[in-house]
């Protein structure tokens, strides 16, 4: 299907393989094809420059296989550099593997690939479409991992009893509006308080999604002087209210009842 070759008597078995084939044979030898006929049981495509290439396929009588029955192989026109049966989600499928591997690979870098690899001239649009739809697809959408985060906090608690996980949350009119998520394991607390030394050092940093937000994180130092982070948060924006918040549920989660009078704790903030 990469790079298919027509013969007559070829089968397939529905109209939307047949297609998928026609796209991939275009995009690999730069035709500009087009459908006369278009319909599940009939196909007809044609050059559109105008040459005497042709296929024709149909349904074969009596099962749902369509075969090819009229074929003309050659073409009388010139490779092109602009096909249109290449589309966003094409380029998305077909680099969504290396873009996993490399999430950091530059748009410009990634258009002069996808140009040399398959003789194409593309869109800097399209290509930076390709590229936000395979992220998409690598780390899934936002808004749908937003809607999960109550399922996400439930999975938590029942794999780490006795971990805290708080949503908090704001009315508006007759809606619940997310402010923010707190997040302390149980494993990662005990470990804490029975491994590391009296240090909390916080600290927040400006996430780079299509929600913003900021990552609130509080973080100890152990037995080896290496950091050890036990508790986090997600929240919209970094004020002395949420601040307070936040440092409030970690005494809560420790069972320090005054954290601004309490001698033998050191705190760091940058607040």
């Amino acid at each position: 299907m990469a790079n298919p070759v027509f013969k007559l008597g070829m089968c397939f078995s529905n109209a939307k393989e047949f297609r998928e084939a026609i796209r991939n044979y275009a995009i690999k030898n730069g035709r500009q094809v087009r459908f006369t006929k278009s319909a599940q049981n009939k196909l007809r495509v044609v050059c559109s420059e105008g040459c005497d290439w042709l296929i024709y396929a149909s349904k074969v009588q009596g099962k749902h296989t369509l075969q090819v029955k009229t074929f003309n192989p050659v073409h009388t026109c010139n490779r092109v550099l602009c096909v249109p049966q290449v589309s966003t989600k094409w380029l998305a499928n077909k680099y969504c593997d290396r873009l996993r591997n490399n999430p950091t690979w530059p748009g410009a870098s990634m258009k002069k690939t996808m140009e040399s690899e398959n003789v194409l001239k593309l869109s800097r649009s399209m290509v930076y479409r390709a590229r936000a739809l395979a992220m998409t697809m690598i780390i899934g959408n936002e808004e749908e991992q937003f809607g999960m985060l109550r399922s996400y906090c439930q999975a938590l608690l029942d794999a780490n009893s006795g971990s805290t996980c708080v949503i908090k949350t704001e009315q508006c009119q007759d809606q619940f509006k997310f402010r923010g998520v707190y997040i302390c394991l149980d494993a990662l607390r005990r470990g804490f308080l029975e491994g590391c030394r009296r240090f909390m050092g916080f600290d927040g940093c400006h996430l780079s999604s299509g929600y913003k937000g900021i990552l609130l994180a509080a973080v100890g130092i152990d037995a080896n002087n290496q950091m050890y982070p036990f508790a986090w948060a997600v929240v919209g924006q970094e004020t002395y209210k949420i601040w307070h918040w936040f440092i409030s549920m970690i005494a809560e989660d420790l069972g320090i009842t005054d954290p601004a009078n309490s001698k033998y704790w050191t705190f760091l903030c940058d607040k």
